[in-house]
């Protein structure tokens, strides 16, 4: 299965990229994450929830960054294997581009999946990646927006 597509996100593009380097931002982001954490330079590990059609199940999640053009471009792979429910494999390249004060976030992706989870069926499979996709941007966004709003008066240092 092939994933394309680009959302504007209202910030920067070093903003956006710092936010996706983040494995708390990222799990929060990521629908269904409940662990995730850098082991190494390039690699995250964590756990993932997910339901598919009839299938529910908890997913280890390992993670691989690679070909990393700071605040521009990076590749990500990843596998995660269900046991019994099958397993699901994936490239993702990602850019950033500048959009005046904004940021658009380009992806491309390749899905791989066997088991439980290819009998499920391509269709059923496409659209829950495609709500998988939005709901990541929508609570990226969310992230950002909270980590970069302005103070209240009530949050303020005082002088």
């Amino acid at each position: 299965m092939e994933l394309s597509g680009s959302t504007i996100v209202p910030y920067p593009r070093d903003v956006v990229w710092q936010s996706l380097f983040d494995a708390e931002t990222m799990r929060r982001s990521i629908s269904g994450c409940t662990e995730l954490e850098w082991i190494s330079e390039n690699e995250l590990q964590g756990k993932i929830k997910k339901k598919f059609g009839p299938i529910k199940a908890t997913f280890p999640l390992n993670l691989s960054v690679s070909d990393v053009v700071q605040f521009e471009s990076y590749t990500m792979q990843g596998s995660s294997k269900g046991g019994s429910f099958g397993y699901v494999n994936g490239e993702a390249r990602f850019n950033l581009v500048d959009i005046d004060e904004d940021c658009e976030f380009f992806y491309e992706a390749e899905v791989k999946m066997g088991g439980k989870l290819a009998q499920i069926g391509s269709r059923l499979m496409s659209s829950a990646a495609k709500k998988i996709v939005g709901d990541f941007f929508e609570a990226l966004l969310a992230e950002i927006e909270s980590q970069n709003s302005p103070e209240t008066d009530e949050e303020k240092e005082p002088d």
